[in-house]
């Protein structure tokens, strides 16, 4: 007899599990019914605002802070970034229910040897630009803050530039119904920028993976830092990492960066920065112990075309500012700054 599996729904979720069993798988901060807790969605909640209740017959999330309510399913599906139907896959998958297709899509599916042939042929996501990128948020830990911390990034750095750590990563490629899942390293991280054409752009890093260590679903038009600009300044520096960002932020310059060290800033962005700022450098990785010393190789090009200056770490030492300081000191990463952009 051929067996199948009943189909990924509510009512056959509920047939398995509770609302309560759902809340309490991801909501770690609800504890009791009724009983208040720190709002899961907002940051700075200096008193506990949220609550699950029961309301109409059934648990509720409710945050006072904020608008809205939700119930479970629906509290999944904002927690994970994804829509009503990513959320039952989410449950049947974490819950382990054996449900099967939900409206004739493939349910969530962990990482396979198919979707890691795709990332390392595919550079870029963005390339398939409706290509949804959703993750699950984490807690930062010690372990996240003495990462960034040797590259001389404060927590209050990292939350003003929307980077987050993430436990879980998913696909959606607009040519497939078939939603990816991804655990992701101890050590992961999304670069939150903005929606655009109904998808959220972002961009997860992963330092220590060397097949996945970047996924996006951005392209050029992507200025990393731009939200700790300010308007007008003496000098803005232009970095291909969004890292390298941190050591200038430190000294106090103004820092953004370009998506990659191969593509330059927005063309009417850059124009804009150039009535705001009286002096703008580029400081591109310097590889030079590689035999296409791209980064130079780019910053030159750059500088040729847009009429602005380039400087780069010394020969015979770190290739960019961040693993300039984690390796000497943010001391001795400005000491060699000075002599460069001040001879």
């Amino acid at each position: 007899m051929i067996g199948f599996n009943p189909p990924l729904n509510k009512e056959n979720i509920y047939k398995r599990i509770t609302s309560y069993d759902i809340f309490k798988m991801y909501c770690p901060e609800f504890k009791e019914i009724g009983k208040k807790f720190h709002g899961k969605f907002r940051t700075g909640d200096s008193y506990p605002s949220a609550q699950i209740d029961y309301y109409n017959g059934d648990l509720l999330y409710k945050d006072f802070g904020e608008r809205g309510s939700s119930r479970a399913i629906d509290f999944v599906a904002r927690l994970y970034n994804t829509d009503y139907f990513g959320a039952l896959s989410i449950i049947n998958t974490d819950f382990n229910l054996g449900l099967g297709d939900v409206n004739g899509k493939k349910s969530l599916k962990p990482v396979n040897r198919q979707a890691q042939k795709f990332f390392e042929k595919c550079e870029k996501i963005s390339e398939v630009s409706k290509t949804k990128l959703l993750i699950k948020r984490r807690e930062y830990t010690n372990r996240d803050l003495q990462y960034w911390g040797q590259y001389y990034w404060t927590s209050e750095m990292l939350k003003s530039t929307d980077i987050f750590p993430v436990s879980h990563f998913w696909i959606n490629k607009s040519t497939k119904s078939e939603i990816t899942m991804f655990k992701a390293d101890s050590l992961a991280y999304s670069f939150d920028y903005y929606f655009h054409k109904g998808i959220f752009r972002r961009k997860v890093y992963q330092p220590f993976n060397k097949k996945i260590k970047f996924l996006s679903n951005v392209d050029s038009t992507i200025v990393q830092g731009y939200k700790r600009l300010k308007r007008h300044g003496d000098i803005l520096i232009i970095t291909s990492s969004l890292k390298d960002c941190g050591p200038f932020w430190r000294l106090g310059y103004d820092a953004i960066a370009t998506n990659t060290e191969h593509s330059f800033l927005p063309i009417k962005f850059f124009e804009k920065q150039k009535s705001r700022f009286k002096r703008i450098i580029m400081w591109f990785d310097n590889d030079w112990d590689k035999e296409e010393n791209q980064g130079v190789i780019n910053a030159k090009k750059f500088s040729q075309e847009y009429n602005i200056e380039y400087f780069h770490n010394p020969d015979n030492t770190p290739k960019d500012p961040s693993d300039f300081c984690k390796e000497h000191s943010l001391n001795e990463f400005y000491q060699m700054f000075k002599s460069k952009v001040f001879y």
